[in-house]
C-alpha cells in the first residue's frame, strides 16, 4: 500500500498548498499553447503517432484542472459541476486549439485530433477521480 500512502500525502499537500496546482495547471497550459504554436517543420518529433500525443496532453490537461477545479473553495457551484466544467473547458480548448492551428505554417484543423484531444479528456477525468478517491 504504499502507492496508496504516497497518494494520500500527495493530496493532502495539495489540499494545504493549492497555489501549487494552480501553478502547475498554468504552467502546462502555457506549455501547450506554446508548443501547438510552432510550426510543424520546427516541431521535434517524439516519434509516436500524433493522436497518441494529442491524447496525451489533454489527458494530463483534464487531469490538471479537474485537480485545480476540486481544490479550490470559493465556488461551490464550481464544486457540485466539477465534471461537467472541466470536460466542456477542455473540449472547447481543444477546439480552438484546432482552430488556432490554421495558422500557424504546416499545420492544419483535424477532427481526429480533436476526437484524441476528447478521449484524453475523458481518461484524465476518471484518473483524476481515482486519485481523488484514494487519496482521501
Amino acid at each position: 500500500m504504499a502507492s496508496n500512502s504516497f497518494l494520500t500525502r500527495l493530496y493532502k499537500y495539495l489540499g494545504r498548498n493549492t497555489a501549487a496546482i494552480y501553478i502547475a495547471l498554468t504552467l502546462y497550459w502555457v506549455i501547450l499553447f506554446i508548443l501547438t504554436s510552432i510550426p510543424a517543420k520546427s516541431m521535434p518529433s517524439l516519434e509516436i503517432s500524433d493522436k497518441l500525443e494529442h491524447f496525451g496532453a489533454y489527458l494530463l490537461l483534464a487531469f490538471l484542472l479537474r485537480l485545480t477545479l476540486h481544490f479550490q473553495k470559493k465556488y461551490l457551484f464550481t464544486y457540485r459541476q466539477i465534471v461537467i466544467i472541466t470536460s466542456v473547458v477542455g473540449i472547447i480548448y481543444g477546439l480552438f486549439d484546432e482552430l488556432h492551428q490554421m495558422l500557424i505554417p504546416g499545420r492544419f484543423f483535424d477532427w481526429y485530433d480533436l476526437l484524441a484531444n476528447t478521449i484524453g479528456i475523458i481518461l484524465g477525468l476518471i484518473l483524476s477521480e481515482i486519485f481523488i478517491k484514494y487519496g482521501r
